[in-house]
């Protein structure tokens, strides 16, 4: 074989695997963080909610769905987003069975009449009690923190 030089590097196949190895490895960190960061975000929002009877602190949740890297946290109950913004002036459903049992007893432990609330609601709407956007400000830092935590177990600094 004259005027060519012959090349081979040894453990190109082992390297590789452990290249995948470390991708894994940074990919459950992430998760990992994720899912801390979400909780903590959960508890600053079970902290920050305003309680009556606790039935929307014990509706808030969070869902971490691993393979996109998304964390979803909050409520289903619809009263969780005008416990947030609060209401414009509006008609209530009276005609619920389970609103007259709801607004009756909230106005009855804070004594007021049933009646006058309603006409209240109806002419201001009702006040915004924030808790989601102000814990996800207080807490926001808890993604990035984690994942340098996270990531320092791999032996290096972090993104």
């Amino acid at each position: 074989m004259s005027g060519f030089a012959t090349i081979v590097i040894d453990g190109v196949p082992a390297c590789l695997r452990a290249f995948d190895a470390v991708k894994t490895e940074a990919a459950l960190l992430v998760q990992h963080s994720l899912r801390e960061g979400a909780g903590e975000i959960l508890m600053e929002m079970k902290d920050r909610v305003n309680v009556d009877l606790g039935g929307l602190k014990d509706e808030l949740h969070d869902v971490v769905v691993d393979r996109n890297f998304e964390a979803f946290i909050g409520s289903d109950l619809m009263q969780s987003i005008y416990l947030e913004y609060g209401t414009g002036p509006h008609r209530t459903a009276q005609g619920s069975d389970q609103f007259i049992e709801n607004i009756t007893g909230w106005a009855e432990r804070h004594g007021i009449e049933p009646w006058a609330l309603i006409q209240h609601i109806r002419a201001h709407g009702t006040v915004a009690h924030p808790f989601a956007i102000p814990a996800w400000e207080a807490k926001k830092k808890a993604f990035p923190d984690a994942i340098k935590k996270h990531f320092k177990r791999l032996g290096g600094k972090g993104p």
